[in-house]
């Protein structure tokens, strides 16, 4: 796997996490950043 497959892979994980937390309404840019 390519490094930027990893990065973006590592980065939909943590987003998917934080919408599972917060759900989608609840979750801002802010939450995704800080992820």
């Amino acid at each position: 796997m390519r490094p930027y497959d990893e990065r973006l892979d590592h980065l939909l994980a943590r987003a998917a996490k934080v919408f599972a937390e917060r759900g989608y309404h609840s979750t801002t840019m802010r939450d995704l950043a800080a992820a």
